[in-house]
């Protein structure tokens, strides 16, 4: 990249401002479009498996940000620009389909809905709907809403969603018996006025005559706790420990933002303006998505050898070491539109000397008494 004029950060500040986020939006939905249309991808019985979550960014200080974002104060009394965001994640095939980010108090419920929109966009377009399979998409607790539900169920789109047991009346009273596994109906007529005229507000499907049936199940934690699950997979081929099992794979999409995070240092923003938030929020998720597809590659690659030599130990890419040797090759391809094939390959051949064993059932106990006062430090490859 010798041939490329060195100039200005002034001039290159203000070259980068021309150029709109949705570049790497385009970028993302390509590389995930070409992935559901080209690949076998890893389903659970016809199913992709998704999950839907939010999760809070920390911006720079600027009076820009400040004002479009807004800020969300500690317990000092200090206040920090934050950012919303939330994301679509295939726990099966470690891909963001899309992501979303809006100001601090925008609502995660009404990302989610953005999300699904998105979503069907992405199925038209790579011709989903007319194959066997369908989408299952998990939620958190924080999510239950008879909204969100209804607009699941008018998309034809199946979903397993943690709720609280005080949810709804009919959640409540199976919650009280004690029963483990039972089909409730919601019948929208019970619904509360307000309830109802948001309803007829924000759908054009909404009679009070309505009903919707759901599974709902309930398992006792370790700590006590209960877990209530509701489903629309009313099925009994789908065991109540099949759902339990399969609303454990939200865990992949917390430990996808942790990846984000702290090793692809999302909030590590280049700039204080919108622009640059976007720009780098979105690059980011492409990249991302891009190393882990590798990663997922090399890893498929060797363990297949693993298991044939029956070695003790299966393997997985150093994420840290993967991202940071894909970063370096990632632009200078796009950029020069180098060969993609020689480029795949260099980036796995790198890859597989970063392997390290995976290790099952090790289990290391927090000490009550270890306190710290500041944050844990972490590498990062950038």
């Amino acid at each position: 990249m010798s041939d490329i004029k060195n100039v200005t950060k002034q001039a290159f500040s203000k070259a980068r401002r021309k150029l709109n986020p949705i570049v790497f939006e385009l970028l993302n939905k390509k590389l995930v479009s070409e992935f559901y249309t080209d690949n076998e991808f890893k389903t659970f019985k016809n199913f992709r498996v998704l999950a839907i979550d939010g999760s809070t960014i920390q911006l720079p200080s600027s009076p820009e940000l400040i004002s479009f974002y807004g800020c969300c104060s500690n317990r000092f009394g200090s206040a920090l620009p934050m950012a919303q965001a939330s994301v679509l994640f295939d726990t099966l095939n470690k891909i963001t389909i899309n992501s979303v980010i809006s100001p601090y108090k925008a609502s995660k419920k009404d990302q989610a809905l953005e999300l699904l929109k998105n979503l069907l966009d992405l199925n038209k377009k790579t011709n989903f709907e007319k194959s066997k399979l369908k989408d299952l998409l998990i939620f958190d607790r924080g999510y239950p809403s008879i909204q969100l539900i209804m607009q699941l169920k008018d998309n034809k789109k199946d979903f397993l969603m943690r709720c609280p047991s005080n949810f709804i009346k009919e959640v409540r009273h199976v919650a009280k018996k004690g029963k483990t596994d039972r089909i409730i109906e919601i019948k929208f007529s019970y619904l509360s006025k307000p309830t109802q005229r948001l309803l007829k507000r924000v759908t054009s499907t909404f009679k009070e005559k309505r009903k919707i049936k759901l599974r709902l199940l309930s398992l006792e934690l370790k700590s006590g706790e209960k877990e209530i699950l509701l489903t629309t997979l009313i099925n009994k081929e789908y065991t109540p420990s099949d759902l339990f099992n399969l609303y454990r794979k939200r865990w992949d999409i917390e430990e996808n933002y942790k990846f984000t995070k702290t090793i692809a240092s999302v909030e590590n923003f280049s700039g204080k303006s919108k622009v640059t938030v976007e720009q780098d929020f979105y690059a980011t998720v492409f990249t991302c998505n891009v190393a882990l597809l590798f990663m997922q590659e090399v890893e498929d690659e060797v363990n297949k050898e693993c298991k044939r030599k029956k070695l003790k130990y299966t393997y997985k890419v150093n994420k840290n070491i993967g991202l940071g040797i894909l970063k370096n090759k990632l632009i200078e391809t796009l950029i020069l539109d180098k060969n993609l094939d020689e480029f795949c390959r260099q980036v796995k051949l790198q890859m597989k000397k970063s392997l390290v064993p995976i290790r099952e059932n090790r289990s290391f106990p927090r000490s009550k008494s270890l306190s710290r006062n500041y944050a844990i430090n972490r590498r990062s490859c950038m």
